[in-house]
């Protein structure tokens, strides 16, 4: 018994441009702490829209945290990835 099921990641957009790709990192919770990351992606969400998607099961767990690790609009000419820093010479998040 236990476990985390049935879990739906929901993207809300609330910008005038499409987002190209969205992807979410899913951290599962034991104690309050992460024991395992699974990582989503969503493609194509609306302009002012939401989009779900069926996050992996988990046999064991209590809670998740979803993190946004990246996201992509071609339209906005956006880009953003949670691993990229900055040295204020460039902006790491445009893309082409």
């Amino acid at each position: 018994m236990g476990g985390i099921h049935s879990l739906q990641a929901i993207v809300q957009n609330q910008t005038n441009f499409p987002l190209d790709t969205v992807k979410l990192a899913v951290k599962y919770l034991r104690r309050g702490e992460t024991f395992k990351t699974e990582y989503v992606t969503l493609v194509n969400v609306p302009g002012h829209g939401e989009l779900a998607v069926a996050a992996p099961n988990s046999r064991s767990g209590s809670s998740v945290t979803l993190d946004i690790t990246e996201i992509y609009s071609q339209k906005m000419q956006f880009f953003y990835n949670a691993g990229l820093t900055g040295d204020g010479k460039d902006d790491p998040y445009f893309k082409l």
